[in-house]
């Protein structure tokens, strides 16, 4: 047998040369190390497809390689004169062309299998996918085209199902397929699932279920009641409407059920993972406890007919039967407790067996119904099927105080509106997206139907009034001529009983009746008890309220929430104490229709924001058949019973109001933020194409703040300042290549410390090479359209009498490009500065520096990319830093010593660094904003101190305005100008005064200034120390000469600061401009560095030159 080396093979791969040759005669053999064998599969490809490749003399017959390295095999050798036809550690493939091993279960490469769902026709000869549903290689060795060599050892994954879950399988990563060396460890582990549970499917599970709920204890004990006050036509009436009403809720839910796997979890997973974690918390507070409290509504009418019975003999545990109906139904609640503490299929036997008793019993009412009646039953009412008494119930006759249309729809609503339970139990279903729709649309269509008839029934069969007097019977029908009626529709809640099957043969109690009665009654209250545990439970999993996750906690292989069942008995004691059936149905009523309006304004949101993701299976629906079905189920809640009602909405707007307040960070992919981009991109295409006004001017910030976690008091500044009126953009320039997963990583790092530190802005991460490269690229792309940065603020470089020329030239050029650019610009100058991370990391020089020393967190030797995993995660971290978790050691030191506060590279933390840290987040103490408005750059001095003012922090602050002119005789005019400048603009002001220069400065300051620019002044008389640079980082003699006189003003306002604003709160002052080729950097610097050094907290703002004030309308 001929084989090539591995050397050759690869190289062949990449140049298409004749490397070796192969004998069609014998089969072409990969070696594979032994332990390889057993834990890899080999894919087979036709080695047809390396002929058209490769110029072998002749045709390959197939070629096998590992998926888990492609070619790139360490047994290949080369043939030598101990090669053996067939050497240990080598598999051989059979020679059969198209045929594949069938001892070895083929797969794609990297064990990669295709969908099973993949049609028939797509597996016929020729075709890419072989019978078992598997990828291979197929091109015909006469194929003059080249096939690429990626194509024959790549790795990528093949689609599959497994690619897609909660916890994936191994898809190839990017990283895994440009770089053949990396080896990622995530892997899925299929045990992680859990153990396999029998689950069920859409006939026990849903059908059987939702018949036994839907087929509830209103069935025996209020149908005829219902036909009497209601009449045939409007009975009918409020069951096609029932009816109406819940199958177009079913179509929104089957929507919803059907757009992915909804798992456990029923309605609450469907709305909490459309609409948003308010409407989840609506739903899964108000369903569950609607649930729970339907269990005591279903037990009370189980024990209504038990105390009926009682009567009947004369029999009674009391001589109150609310008291009767009471013990009765906390004991069948304890035996409904006791069923799914059993197992579920205990309980779905017991609902079968339910289900199974009420279709006896209802047949045992239709065939006592068509049976024509005996004295006794014609003097209760039941006449048989005449048609004087189908007249007299045709109408409704609203017998009783506050008897209308909807107080009889709300008695009899209740009975139709468990058609969640289904999906309630979408966790126990096989396949709930198929069970859920079919099961829910049978048992409505079955129970609806049994309603319809019960009513033909018993206004056909049965009188309105009745005696009990066979005298009386020929005068028993629409109204009641005696003074007592005890029988009939109205008064008579027994009338199916009277006119069942065993009730023919004489009975006094009808044992079917009472056995539908109580089956149907305990069926829903089962049911029910199930649901609601289940709904709270996975609301718990979600941990949107507070202490409320121990009810998290399942046990068992299927997850039971018995905790949860503890929390639905107490409600259901709660319910069942009441003891009227009545009085609790309407609030039953009102709270599931809540549920169905939130579905069906969930479906229809869901749709209306058009989200790509919302594709149901279930294509039967309409968006605005859904929000016409939400209105009138909100409608029809205070039409019910206005009082529940009220209550309802109430407990609703409240939940759902806290939950937006309390913000939870979940990502579930909701319509909500799919209305929030749509909202986005409407809104910034309308202020994309709108002109711009003055009066509409809003200070978008794009802070140079490095790592914002490290300087949060320069990230406090800028946000006082565009909190509720702009934008803040926080821009961090990093030197070096930062890789993918570092950017994730501190994006999501900055984003929790901002959410913690309650500042809403824009994280913007990039690197350059210097920080005046970073500017000029990060500026101009940062923001969409209207919604870009018009101001740029940064801290001031307190070190720039100490660093490098290059770094004070970045820093100066940046001024240059911000104000050449038309951005507004704003330095900042805190005393004690802004980076305090040398108290919770190393902090090291970089010349790449706002003024603020820089953080470890950007290390330089992240320039190097690391080559070990070690190394990566050593660099990641280091460049996340310490700094982003300090905000949340500060807020921890609020209730505790700062001297006993740790970090990982320092003891302690000063109460002056606290303080410092924090100081722009608590309430400024009382003082003034000192406003020195010196030029008129278009007033944005002016508006970013009333902008603070009128933040609740500076409440405590008064404006106080300066201005400084040269002339003394126009004090007094250029006061009142200004005065009636600002009321104009309605600014308020405490004072102004206007102040003169004209007095030279002292020769004390002037001896100060001459100390701040001593080790700047340019050597003239020895080159070696003259700067060529531009702009000039050297101060020369007649550039102090030429700007004497702005230097002695610079000078001169110190003195003037010194004497006014020394103890103010706040300084705001106009930046001078640098005339460029004239000023230089130095220079500029240390007139800044005179104006506010030993300061209060400085703001230097200089405007674009654009009117950001107006008094106009």
């Amino acid at each position: 047998m001929t084989s090539i080396s591995k050397e050759e093979f690869l190289l062949a791969l990449q140049t298409g040369e004749n490397y070796g040759t192969m004998n069609p005669a014998e089969p072409f053999q990969l070696c594979v190390p032994p332990k390889l064998k057993q834990q890899e599969t080999l894919s087979v490809h036709s080695a047809e497809s390396i002929s058209s490749k490769f110029s072998f003399p002749e045709p390959v017959q197939a070629v096998a390689y590992s998926s888990s390295g492609g070619f790139d095999n360490p047994c290949f050798e080369t043939e030598s004169a101990t090669h053996t036809p067939n050497p240990a550690g080598r598999r051989s493939v059979p020679s059969s062309p198209g045929v594949l091993p069938s001892e070895n279960p083929v797969m794609a490469p990297r064990k990669r299998k295709v969908s099973h769902l993949i049609p028939a026709y797509l597996r016929r000869r020729g075709s890419n996918i072989n019978a078992d549903g598997v990828a291979v290689a197929a091109i015909n060795t006469d194929s003059t085209q080249n096939l690429q060599p990626y194509s024959i050892i790549n790795n990528e994954s093949f689609p599959s199902l497994k690619n897609y879950l909660k916890f994936p399988g191994k898809r190839p990563s990017k990283d895994e397929l440009s770089d053949p060396g990396v080896v990622e460890n995530a892997k899925f582990d299929e045990s992680e699932r859990g153990l396999s549970i029998e689950k069920f499917g859409w006939f026990e599970g849903v059908f059987v279920r939702t018949c036994v709920n839907l087929l509830g204890v209103m069935l025996f004990m209020r149908m005829g009641w219902m036909a009497g006050q209601a009449g045939i036509i409007l009975a009918v009436v409020q069951i096609i409407l029932a009816t109406l009403i819940t199958c177009l809720t079913t179509l929104s839910m089957n929507a919803l059920c059907t757009n992915g796997d909804i798992g456990a979890g029923g309605i609450y997973s469907m709305i909490s993972r459309s609409l948003g974690p308010e409407a989840g918390a609506v739903i899964g507070i108000i369903f569950a406890f609607t649930n729970a409290a339907f269990v005591g509504l279903n037990l009370i009418g189980a024990a209504e007919a038990i105390v009926q019975i009682g009567d009947h003999f004369g029999f009674g545990i009391t001589s109150n039967p609310i008291n009767d109906i009471r013990i009765i139904g906390f004991i069948f609640l304890v035996i409904i407790a006791l069923i799914p503490i059993i197992s579920l299929q205990f309980e779905a036997k017991t609902q079968s067996f339910f289900l199974i008793l009420l279709l006896i019993c209802i047949m045992d009412y239709f065939i006592g119904a068509l049976i024509p009646p005996n004295l006794d039953q014609q003097s209760k009412g039941f006449v048989g099927w005449k048609m004087y008494a189908a007249k007299g119930n045709l109408w409704p006759k609203w017998d009783g105080p506050g008897v209308n249309f909807f107080s009889v729809f709300g008695v009899f609503f209740p009975s139709v509106t468990p058609i969640f339970t289904g999906a309630c139990m979408s966790g126990d279903l096989k396949d709930p997206a198929t069970a859920i729709p079919k099961g829910t649309f049978l048992s409505i269509a079955a129970t609806s139907l049994t309603y319809f008839l019960f009513i033909i029934f018993t206004g056909c069969t049965i009188v309105s009034y009745a005696t009990g007097d066979p005298s009386d019977i020929g005068f028993n029908n629409a109204s009641c001529f005696a003074e007592k009626c005890e029988y009939g529709l109205i008064n008579d809640y027994n009338t199916v009983a009277i006119s069942s099957g065993l009730s023919h043969v004489g009975l006094e109690i009808e044992p079917f009746i009472y056995a539908g009665i109580l089956a149907a009654s305990l069926s829903s209250a089962l049911g029910c008890y199930m649901a609601a545990p289940r709904i709270f439970q996975s609301f718990a999993e979600d941990r949107l309220l507070p202490y409320i996750s121990w009810f998290a906690k399942g046990y068992g292989p299927a997850n039971d929430p018995r905790r949860g069942y503890l929390l639905t008995f107490i409600v259901a004691v709660i319910f069942t104490a009441i003891g009227d059936l009545n009085r609790i149905a309407p609030y039953i009523s009102n709270f599931y229709l809540a549920s169905y309006f939130l579905v069906n304004v969930t479906c229809f949101h869901a749709a209306w924001v058009n989200m790509p993701s919302f594709r149901p299976s279930f294509r039967y629906f309409n968006k605005w058949i859904s929000l016409m079905c939400g209105a009138l189920c909100f409608a029809l809640m205070f039409l019910l019973d206005w009082i529940s009602a009220l209550l309802s909405v109430v407990l609703m707007v409240i939940i759902w109001v806290y939950m937006a307040t309390k913000s939870p960070t979940v990502n579930w992919g909701t319509t909500s933020e799919a209305q929030l981009f749509n909202l986005a991109h409407s809104s910034s295409i309308k202020l994309y194409w709108a002109e711009e006004h003055v009066k509409n001017y809003r200070p978008k910030i794009l802070l140079l703040s490095g790592n914002p976690s490290a300087r949060p008091a320069l990230v406090d500044m800028a946000w006082n300042i565009t909190k509720d009126s702009g934008l803040l953009f926080l821009a961090h320039i990093k030197s070096g290549e930062i890789t993918y997963d570092m950017r994730v990583s501190a994006i999501e790092a900055q984003k929790v410390w901002m959410r913690l530190r309650k500042v809403k802005a824009f994280y913007v991460l990039t690197e350059a090479k210097s920080l005046e490269e970073g500017v000029k690229k990060i500026a101009p792309i940062t923001g969409l359209g209207r919604l870009r940065p018009n101001m740029i603020m940064m801290g001031y470089k307190t070190n720039w009498h100490e660093c490098t020329e290059s770094d004070l030239r970045d820093y100066f050029n940046i001024i240059h490009f911000a104000l050449d650019m038309k951005y507004s610009l704003i330095i900042f100058r805190l005393q004690e500065g802004f980076d305090f991370s040398d108290f919770f990391t190393s902090v090291e020089c970089d010349s790449n520096n706002t003024g603020i020393r820089r953080n470890r967190s950007f290390p330089r030797h992240l320039d190097v990319i690391q080559e070990t995993q070690e190394s990566t995660v050593k660099s990641l971290k280091d460049f996340i830093g310490m700094a982003v978790r300090v905000d949340k050691i500060f807020y921890n030191n609020n209730k505790q010593d700062p001297i006993k506060t740790l970090t990982e590279e320092n003891p302690t933390v000063p109460r002056q660094v606290i303080n410092s840290v924090n100081q722009f987040q608590r309430i400024q103490k009382e003082g003034t904003i000192d406003v020195w408005w010196l030029y008129d750059t278009g007033g944005i001095a002016m508006l970013v101190a009333w902008i603070l003012r009128n933040n609740n922090l500076w409440k405590n602050s008064k404006i106080r305005v300066f201005t400084v002119i040269a002339d003394g005789n126009e004090i007094e005019k250029t006061k009142y100008n200004l005065i009636d400048l600002l009321q104009k603009f309605r600014i308020p002001f405490s004072d102004v005064t206007v102040l003169t220069d004209s007095n030279p400065p002292s020769d004390e300051t002037k001896l100060q200034f001459r100390d701040v620019i001593a080790d700047w002044i340019e050597d003239e008389e020895n080159p070696k120390f003259r700067s060529f640079s531009f702009p000039p980082t050297r101060i020369t003699k007649n550039e102090l000469i030429t700007l004497k006189e702005l230097t002695n003003r610079h000078i001169r306002l110190r003195e003037l600061l010194l004497q006014y604003s020394v103890n103010a709160t706040l300084i705001v002052m106009s930046l001078p401009m640098p005339v460029r080729g004239v000023c230089s950097a130095p220079l500029f610097m240390a007139w800044l560095e005179m104006l506010t050094q030993n300061m209060p907290p400085f703001l230097l703002v200089r405007g674009n030159h654009t009117n950001v004030l107006t008094f106009y309308c």
